[in-house]
C-alpha cells in the first residue's frame, strides 16, 4: 500500500490511512 500523494510505502512512514480508492500517510497529513 502506497500513499496516493507522496508515493511512500507503509514501511517508510509511521501510518497510512486508507479510504475508498485513496491512501494518505501521516507525513502528508501533517503538511495539510
Amino acid at each position: 500500500m502506497n500513499c496516493s500523494f507522496c508515493g511512500k510505502n507503509q514501511d517508510e512512514v509511521y501510518k497510512i490511512v486508507a479510504g475508498p480508492g485513496v491512501c494518505i500517510c501521516d507525513e502528508c497529513i501533517k503538511v495539510c
